[in-house]
């Protein structure tokens, strides 16, 4: 009899909350789950609500998801749903790439390449083109056939950028057909 009793009142309580009890426990839950909050964010993202997928990521980025660390680095370098913010998009940046996230550690090499250190640019290139990464290949290999902050290697530069290429990596396709 007890044991109804309280089946009852469990009843009572969630239709007093207008089923929203079950809903808050999955909002709870998203919150401590930064795939779900990334999942979240996305959709929001896609859905036109730029600032619910900021939030999101923001949550996720606190719990340490270099994934939604480098979509804010986005972010901040565009202004793309928040005001432009260098600092910050490079704050979020490192912490990413320092996680060894690939396209944030291509973005590092792209940012010290963009501020004329090429030297700089190199490892995080080839840390990023070794995992596979065909934007980072085809920055290596370029940077490889010209000799632009590392030590020139044509040989290895044309196969890199080939590498890019057969991923369907468009800039490098379009390299190999204007060297032919």
């Amino acid at each position: 009899m007890k044991k109804y009793m309280l089946i009852g009142a469990v009843a009572l309580v969630l239709g007093a909350c207008g089923g929203n009890a079950n809903k808050d426990m999955t909002d709870t839950a998203q919150q401590n789950n930064p795939e779900a909050l990334l999942v979240q964010a996305q959709e929001a993202y896609e859905s036109g609500d730029k600032a619910a997928a900021i939030e999101a990521w923001k949550m996720a980025a606190e719990a340490g998801n270099a994934a939604a660390q480098h979509n804010l680095s986005v972010v901040y370098r565009t202004g793309d749903g928040a005001a432009q913010d260098e600092q910050m998009a490079l704050d979020f940046l490192v912490k990413s790439a320092e996680q060894g996230y690939v396209p944030a550690v291509y973005d590092m090499g792209s940012f010290y390449l963009q501020q004329g250190d090429a030297t700089q640019a190199a490892p995080l290139f080839q840390a990023a083109a070794e995992q596979g990464y065909a934007p980072a290949q085809f920055n290596l290999g370029v940077m490889l056939v010209r000799g632009d902050g590392v030590e020139q290697n044509k040989d290895v530069g044309i196969a890199l950028i080939q590498q890019a290429a057969q991923q369907g990596f468009a800039p490098a396709q379009q390299a190999l057909q204007q060297a032919q």
